[in-house]
């Protein structure tokens, strides 16, 4: 599987739900983005006293354009995957993914700015807005199910307050899962 930004832009759907934007957002932050690659990235290396070759010798990278780029680190904070996975999805290995997140992570921050912030990440939905996209359930009564996961002590003391279950007497996460009647379509939220 090898992802890049023109295949996926011709599937406007898929694309919002991969990065988080649409085309037309993606277009915007593309220029403060590719302004900031040059100036973070590109510029310290044309003008370095130490360099041996001609701009534009050695190896090319996996992910050559500016606009595969910006794909690439936004799939990676919209869905966070594993690197190896991350690796997988734009046909490298997951040293070489760990480096690019390492590297376009702060050029992304900064072409934001300090008025927005990264897309947020895919998660599970509440009550609220599951009975928002689907206000037949309140009609049709559902079935709900709740359950405890355990989960990992978390360091920070605040998560650790929040995740913490007398009942079960370690750190969890409460999953609440909803089923149509008729349906039997499923919705599930943290």
């Amino acid at each position: 599987m090898n992802f890049c930004y023109e295949t996926i832009a011709t599937r406007p759907k898929i694309f919002h739900r991969l990065t988080g934007l649409t085309l037309e957002e993606f277009a915007v932050l593309l220029d403060a983005f590719s302004a900031r690659y040059f100036i973070t990235v590109v510029q310290p290396r044309v003008t370095a006293a130490t360099r041996k070759r001609a701009p534009g010798g050695g190896r090319s990278g996996r992910v050559r354009s500016i606009e595969n780029k910006l794909f690439f680190i936004l799939v990676y904070t919209r869905v966070y995957p594993l690197l190896i996975f991350q690796g997988l999805f734009f046909g490298m290995n997951e040293s070489s993914a760990c480096e690019w997140a390492g590297k376009l992570l702060p050029i992304l921050d900064a072409a934001l700015g300090s008025a927005h912030v990264r897309p947020k990440r895919a998660k599970g939905r509440s009550l609220e807005e599951i009975i928002e996209d689907f206000p037949e359930l309140v009609e049709l009564g559902v079935i709900a199910d709740g359950v405890e996961r355990p989960v990992r002590r978390p360091k920070d003391k605040d998560k650790q307050k929040k995740q913490y279950s007398g009942k079960k007497k370690h750190h969890t996460t409460k999953r609440v899962t909803i089923v149509h009647p008729k349906t039997q379509y499923m919705h599930s939220s943290q």
